[in-house]
């Protein structure tokens, strides 16, 4: 349920940045994504990730709605 256009930030369980991705789909609230980022060598390992995005839509640009998730390989 992410909005129609937005920016999507990806850290890991440190804080550090991992991954930017931009969302512009009025069709579907989700995103797929890699899990290899252009900003680290290889893939994601298993661990936590929190993930910020950010709206940019008109109605509602910049705010803000953040959470985490876990992979496991």
């Amino acid at each position: 349920g992410i909005p129609s256009k937005c920016l999507i930030l990806i850290y890991n369980a440190a804080g550090d940045y991992i991954t930017k991705m931009t969302h512009d789909s009025s069709l579907k609230g989700e995103r797929n994504w890699n899990q290899i980022p252009d900003s680290i060598v290889g893939e994601m390992q298993t661990g936590l990730y929190y993930f910020v995005v950010v709206s940019q839509t008109a109605s509602s640009s910049g705010a803000t709605q953040n959470g985490s998730f876990v992979i496991v390989k």
